[in-house]
């Protein structure tokens, strides 16, 4: 046994480092940090569905928005890319225009298979129908490379198999 049972500063202080923290006693709760929960992101059938609505619809401008930029299209053996908002607004405008002459009615997307999926990106196989005023309904299939943002998905590529 030491002469005097006394530490020094300096001995307490290293000791208390070398310990480890205090556990509380037993039945006391921890506090547990403040969580936050990330937004919960739009499902593909959602998306799905707010396009062929807007695609229905022959709104424009919406579908210009369900776009990231720069995006890319693949269709009948040309190639297309569109680095603004703008240009790809005129694009869907042109679009539009030449389904409104084929009098489209409703958009549905009948089989979706998703061909890879990445997390924040996914390839996905559409086929589609679209109704025509008095006229045989115009089946084709589209592939969309998505790529999620803030939440949403946005076509970063789409390509129009069956023209």
């Amino acid at each position: 046994m030491l002469p005097d049972s006394r530490e020094t500063p300096d001995l307490a202080s290293r000791r208390s480092r070398d310990r480890p923290p205090r556990r509380p006693p037993m039945g006391m709760a921890l506090p547990v940090p403040p969580q936050t929960v990330p937004p919960v992101a739009e499902t593909l059938r959602s998306f799905l569905d707010r396009y062929a609505d807007a695609y229905a619809a022959l709104d424009a401008e919406t579908l210009a928005t369900m776009y990231t930029m720069p995006c890319f299209f693949v269709g009948s053996g040309q190639t297309a890319s569109f680095d603004t908002p703008q240009a790809l607004l005129r694009h869907l405008g042109f679009v539009a225009e030449m389904r409104r002459e084929q009098s489209i009615g409703s958009a549905v997307p009948t089989r979706v298979q998703t061909l890879a999926d990445g997390g924040a990106q996914t390839a996905v196989l559409v086929h589609w129908i679209i109704e025509r005023a008095e006229q045989t309904p115009l089946r084709f299939r589209s592939l969309y490379h998505l790529v999620q943002n803030d939440g949403r998905w946005h076509i970063a590529v789409s390509a129009s198999l069956d023209e």
